[in-house]
């Protein structure tokens, strides 16, 4: 399994978390790794450029600067 795997994983599993979490809670954006309150039912991300990239990358399209962070596993 390559690194950029493992990436994948990682966020989603982050994306699970914060989907799961309850309004008011402090998640950890899956794309920029950055920590805020989760303000709504529905919210993941801490900004809609995060938002993008994640359902980008999910549908395989090539983006040219998501915003990896060291969440990488390993």
């Amino acid at each position: 399994m390559t690194d950029k795997d493992r990436n994948k994983i990682h966020i989603q599993m982050q994306y699970s978390t914060n989907k799961q979490a309850s309004v008011g809670d402090d998640i950890k954006c899956p794309i920029c790794g950055k920590a805020f309150t989760k303000k709504q039912y529905s919210q993941a991300f801490c900004c809609i450029e995060c938002k993008n990239d994640y359902w980008n990358l999910k549908r395989g399209k090539q983006q040219t600067e998501i915003k990896y962070t060291s969440n990488v596993i390993g």
